[in-house]
């Protein structure tokens, strides 16, 4: 799903970046769940003015909330709640990481008195674990708390945990939100050019580089590197015929979450409609019959021009190990219909945890069973992206 950013949240996004605060590869969290996403928000301290931006983008969502005083949790987020508390004149405490062994012995500093409710202030919200913990040091205080206030959700369960357990998460940005900014805007920044660079590759296409990840880029004599623009397509298209040709509308439409029809018992998770409507866009412009693999926004492999649907799934798992690509909760986008189950039976066996396909055959069912009973997700479209 598309989430537009607000111009400051949009520039509050693209700071994060050029700060260096966003990584991407292959991380394991502390959570203990694997990303291809790093957030480390602790060089914030370095960037006096990003820090400042950062404290302002929290305080429209605490003038509604009901607290007596901040509680911002170490290590990361005592600096922000230390900008959020001076720029909203809130008192501000924070449970300590490790309870002091000398002195108060203290497992609360600063001044509190119980029964307050107090604010919890974090950098980024994955699993929840971590507000946990905090939430306990609190409430074993005296203190009450009603809401958790983050900058980044990695939407990973950590504001369902927390709703079940009667606390409201609130979050500035979702990673959802971000990453489609930062694919909007598709800024290549110095680290990402350094990545790139080790692959092999001629032609490189982006709405816009930095200066520091263009001198990276043209290291290599006769590679080329395009500026992507915006382009009007002509509403017909014309194929070549035997002895003629055909006039033909040109497939203009790009399926969106709201036009996603959830038919299993298990709907996909934020991350997964964005790697469904990501899959989807990349399976409209390929040969058929297809099968597009995808996660995290990524194209792990597709099976083109195939006879058999199954055929094509078969050369997209086989070209995602061979690149030793990880399909465990991996998307799986069809340009047509599954008259049988089978392509759901293989790409389940193989990881895939969300379908997307148009529907309309016979045996729907048999295929949305196999789902419901192999803890998989689809979704339908009802439309056809059959490319000849």
């Amino acid at each position: 799903m598309s989430q537009s950013l607000p111009p400051p949240l949009t520039s509050l996004a693209d700071e994060l970046l050029a700060a260096g605060c966003i990584k991407f590869g292959e991380f394991t969290l502390k959570s203990g769940l694997k990303s291809p996403i790093y957030i480390d928000l602790r060089r914030i301290i370095s960037y006096p003015k990003l820090l400042e931006q950062i404290g302002a983008a929290y305080l429209p969502l605490l003038k509604d909330l009901q607290f007596d005083r901040l509680a911002g949790l170490p290590y990361a987020a005592i600096p922000i709640a230390t900008v959020v508390s001076l720029q909203g004149n809130y008192p501000m405490i924070y449970p300590r990481k490790e309870v002091k062994s000398y002195g108060t012995k203290a497992e609360i500093e600063g001044e509190y008195h119980a029964g307050e409710i107090a604010l919890v202030i974090d950098d980024l919200a994955t699993t929840g674990g971590s507000k946990f913990e905090a939430i306990e040091k609190l409430t074993s205080a005296g203190l009450k708390v009603k809401d958790v206030v983050v900058l980044v959700d990695r939407q990973s369960g950590a504001k369902e945990s927390l709703e079940q357990a009667g606390y409201s998460m609130h979050a500035v940005l979702t990673i959802t939100q971000l990453l489609d900014h930062w694919e909007k805007n598709g800024k290549v920044e110095k680290d990402a050019a350094s990545e790139i660079s080790n692959l092999f590759f001629e032609v490189l296409i982006a709405p816009e580089y930095a200066t520091d990840a263009l001198e990276i880029l043209k290291q290599k004599k006769n590679r080329i590197i395009l500026i992507q623009k915006s382009a009007d397509f002509p509403a017909k298209q014309f194929r070549s015929l035997l002895n003629g040709a055909v006039e033909q509308d040109r497939d203009m439409r790009t399926e969106k979450m709201e036009d996603m029809k959830t038919v299993t018992k298990l709907s996909p998770a934020p991350s997964q409609f964005s790697d469904l409507e990501f899959a989807n866009k990349v399976v409209k412009h390929t040969k058929s019959n297809t099968i597009v693999l995808a996660k995290n926004k990524q194209l792990l492999a597709s099976g083109t021009g195939q006879t058999s649907r199954v055929d094509a799934l078969e050369q997209a798992i086989a070209k995602a190990k061979k690149f030793g690509f990880d399909l465990n909760d991996a998307v799986m986008a069809s340009d047509a219909f599954f008259p049988f189950p089978d392509c759901v039976e293989i790409a389940g066996k193989a990881g895939i945890k969300a379908v997307i396909q148009p529907g309309g055959s016979v045996k729907d069912n048999e295929s949305i069973d196999y789902c419901n009973a192999n803890n998989m997700a689809m979704v339908l479209t009802g439309i056809r992206h059959f490319r000849h």
